[in-house]
């Protein structure tokens, strides 16, 4: 049973189509219950009127709105709160991940605490943002010591464990956030290999603002993981093969 949070702005092209992408994996990874929450995070477009066809078509889908654009980190703090099942995976409303991938994370979903993908496709992303991506992941892995492929993977979270943390980013800080806190806490964790599927739609996590952002969590979580809070994350994840 697993909790899927959707997150959309601007998503009218997409976003049914990721619901069914969501639909095909929990049915091809054996009728896996799903309870799915759609963050509209302020979309001017046709999302909202979407959002209610697909709750009036399937009694598992829900939705928050938001009046104005808020970011990523804040609609997936409230679908924390919000879950039913104790299983939690965030993914972006623009049908980035593919059902393969997802299919393989149903399918291995008790494996560990955290059950992780990684792309082996980075590259076609472009030299600048795949290497972005490396660096980035780079100075996780060395500050924090979790010997994980991408910080940012798509990711099983515990629900329960999700709710005991104190999650700060409202932007899209929040993954690495809630990934090294749990890591650092003494969870398990498992990864899984695939491909990103084809970008549809421009990227909107590449600004000087979310960049800025990014390195303000990264900066807060050593204050936090290293100094204040060293007590309770100070463990080794142990990574499940």
């Amino acid at each position: 049973m697993i909790t899927v949070v959707v997150l959309a702005f601007n998503e009218e092209k997409f976003l049914s189509k990721t619901i069914d992408i969501m639909m095909e994996a929990a049915a091809a990874a054996g009728q896996v219950a799903l309870d799915i929450i759609i963050v509209n995070d302020g979309s001017k477009d046709a999302t909202p009127q979407i959002i209610r066809q697909l709750e009036a078509q399937h009694s598992f889908v829900r939705s928050i709105h938001h009046v104005k654009n808020i970011g990523p980190g804040a609609g997936v703090k409230e679908a924390i709160a919000m879950a039913r099942y104790p299983q939690f995976i965030v993914t972006p409303g623009d049908n980035d991940l593919p059902k393969e991938l997802v299919t393989q994370l149903f399918l291995n979903k008790d494996k560990a605490d955290l059950v992780l993908a990684y792309y082996l496709n980075m590259n076609e992303r472009g030299w600048f943002r795949s290497g972005l991506s490396r660096l980035y992941t780079f100075f996780y892995q060395w500050t924090f010591n979790v010997p994980i492929h991408y910080i940012n993977s798509p990711c099983l979270y515990p629900t329960d464990k999700l709710r005991r943390l104190n999650v700060r980013s409202d932007l899209f800080g929040y993954s690495a956030e809630m990934t090294i806190k749990l890591l650092c806490s003494g969870c398990t964790f498992y990864q899984i290999a695939g491909y990103r599927q084809k970008e549809l739609s421009p990227s909107r996590s590449i600004s000087w603002n979310n960049l800025r952002e990014v390195a303000a969590t990264f900066l807060d979580l050593v204050s936090e993981v290293k100094i204040s809070g060293r007590k309770h994350f100070k463990y080794k994840p142990v990574e499940i093969f």
